[in-house]
Parts: C-alpha cells; structure tokens; sequence
C-alpha cells in the first residue's frame, strides 16, 4: 500500500469516527439523554389535576424514558374533601388508574386542595384516612391501590410553589403545608417523593408577572420551560428507582 492509500485510509476512519460521535451528541442534545429502556414494556398512569390533563411535561418524560402513559387528571379537581364529585380518592377516579392496570402511578396532586379543600389534616388522619382531608384522602388513596395491586410502584409529587405561594386565596395555609404533607405520606408509606416545591425553582422571580413569567403564565400551569423543569426531576425520579430493580 502506497502512503498516499494509506493517507486516504486514515482519514476515511476520521470520518467515520466523526459521524458517530456527530450522531451521538444529536441524539442527547437539548438537554434530554434517550434511555428509552428504562420504562420499557412499563405502563404508567399519571393521577391528577389540570397540569397532569393539560399533558404537557409527560410526553418529555415519555420521549425520554419510554413506556405506555395514561392521563388520569382532571382539571380543577382535588385531592382530597367530602364536598368533591372529582376529588381523586372518589371510586371513579380509583377505578380509572385500576382498568389502566398500571406498573407505576404518579400522584401529582395539591394545586386545587389550598383553594377547593384547604383542610390539610394531621398525621392522625394517616390512620383514620378522613377524606376530608389532604393527608387522610392520600392515605385512603395509597392504602385502596396497594391492597388492590401490592406491587404497584407509586411515586408522590408534591405541587409546585405558585400564586404568591397560595396566599393569593388563602390566608391560613400555604402550598408549601401542601408539599410538607405529601412528604409526610411519602414518609408513612416509604414511597419515593419529587419535592417540586422545593427544588425546582418555581418562585416569585419564575411564576409571576411578566418578566417574571418564566415558568408559568398564569402563575400555576407550566408553560413550555415549566414543563421541562417537571419532566426533568420526574424522570430523573424513575430513572433511579428503576435501576435498583
């Protein structure tokens, strides 16, 4: 082989090898890496209120992650309270998430309980499983789905912070009571728990007032950036209780 072949030969493998890595990096760009095995062969159903229905953060998470989701939400409904026809411990929206059958259940509940149901509870309800109350309708929740399927893997999201952190509408509790309580039942049921109140930087200078109008533009639902804040944090949630499987 002359060197001039040989020359030729080299650079030929340079741009293979160029091509590859050029293929890679596309797929990956935007901040999004595909492990679409992850979920694979997993369905999953999300149980919520109107940013679960508006299904905007999931199909993130599903072109990531894979797996078959439903949307279980239902606008302006709460989780919990006696006086709701739609709150998410009433048998309709049980029977729902069971004719799904699913592998894995979000609960992405709160946002309307400060306005529609702010009776959060204590941890007693944790017990009693009063349905008119935050934590003793999760609780019901939790309890009815694992009797009827004990190894459906559940994850509890808690609300983001918006309007003026609730205190737009109330004056006695804050959406960040809400996220303390769905800690609380994560905690009692040993379930994992994404602590969007807390650490996804939704806050008066990102859900506000334009220019403050980053993640929101009404200052609760997530717009398009809002969105990939969500889907980010869940994903990375069933990413790492997935591989310890």
């Amino acid at each position: 082989m002359t060197g001039m072949s040989i020359l030729k030969t080299k650079k030929s493998i340079f741009i293979v090898i160029l091509i590859g890595v050029c293929i890679v990096v596309g797929f990956s760009w935007g901040g999004y890496s595909k492990q679409p095995s992850v979920l694979f062969q997993k369905k999953i159903v999300v149980l919520g209120d109107s940013i679960t229905y508006q299904n905007i953060w999931q199909p993130l998470v599903e072109s990531e992650l894979g797996g078959s989701w439903v949307n279980c939400g239902v606008g302006s409904t709460p989780l919990g309270g006696e006086n709701h026809t739609n709150a998410f411990w009433r048998k309709e929206r049980l029977e729902d998430v069971k004719s799904n059958n699913p592998d894995i259940l979000i609960i992405f509940g709160g946002a309307n309980d400060l306005i529609l149901n702010p009776e959060i509870g204590t941890s007693n309800n944790l017990e009693d499983k009063n349905t008119n109350t935050f934590i003793g309708a999760y609780s019901y929740i939790i309890d009815n789905l694992l009797t009827w399927k004990p190894g459906l893997q559940i994850i509890i999201v808690s609300t983001t912070w918006a309007h003026n952190d609730g205190k737009d509408y109330s004056k006695t509790v804050t959406y960040g009571d809400f996220a303390k309580a769905c800690e609380l039942v994560s905690q009692y049921y040993h379930l994992p728990y994404v602590d969007l109140y807390n650490e996804s930087g939704f806050n008066q200078y990102t859900v506000g007032d334009p220019p403050n109008n980053i993640y929101s533009e009404d200052h609760i639902h997530p717009n398009a950036v809002g969105a990939k804040v969500i889907a980010s944090m869940i994903s990375a949630k069933l990413i790492e209780i997935n591989r310890m499987q």
